[in-house]
Parts: structure tokens; sequence; C-alpha cells
């Protein structure tokens, strides 16, 4: 899903706003606040015409927000197939006259492969 985000330019912190009787206050934080992903800077500069912010200060971004473990699920299995072929290929053809360079590239693969499937 996308959203988009206020945050400041130079600091790249996340910008607040909030209403204090006839004044706004500007804050950062390190959690945003979520928008619309049609959001755009001239609804804010609307939103809050009756402040005295400088908006030049400030900048929307988009983010893409996925679910959690998600997207290490499906990494995981797209390592599986590269998983079975190193087996697959180790077991088949090591009696090769370059077996030994392939072997020993197949084992820095496999490691590769357990550390990124540990990693997600």
């Amino acid at each position: 899903m996308k959203v988009k985000v206020l945050r400041r330019k130079d600091t790249k912190e996340f910008a607040h706003f909030i209403k204090l009787g006839d004044k706004f206050l500007e804050g950062t934080c390190t959690i945003p606040t979520l928008m619309s992903v049609e959001a755009d800077m001239s609804a804010i500069r609307f939103i809050y015409s009756d402040s005295d912010i400088n908006f030049d200060e400030y900048e929307i971004v988009e983010y893409e927000i996925t679910e959690s473990g998600v997207v290490g699920a499906d990494i995981r299995n797209k390592l599986t197939p590269m998983k079975n072929f190193i087996a697959l290929f180790k077991n088949e053809y090591c009696h090769t006259p370059v077996a030994d360079e392939i072997i020993d590239e197949m084992e820095q693969c496999k490691e590769n492969i357990e550390y990124l499937s540990k990693l997600l």
C-alpha cells in the first residue's frame, strides 16, 4: 500500500503540526503521520492556511508499506529453487574437470542462501 508523509527537507524527520489555541506548533517525530497517496503540498498549505508555517522547509514523500514477514517469506521461497539446484548439480556433475572450482562456488552460494534465509 502506498502512502504519503510530510517531512522536513533538511533533517528528513517526519513533520507534525498541532493546533494549540489559535497557534500552530511545528514538531518532528520518528513516527510519521500517514496521508493519502493523493495528498499534495497545495492541500497541506490550504489546511494550515491560517498558520505562519514556512512550507518551503517541508516536502511530501511517498512510502510503500508492506505487511511484516510477507516480503521475507517471498524471498525465502525464491531462494529454495537455487538451493535445490545446487544440491542436484553437486550430486550429478561433481566428476568433471572443473568440479573443484564449481563445488567451491556452490558452497559459497549455499552459505549465502542460508545467510539470507535466516536474515529474513
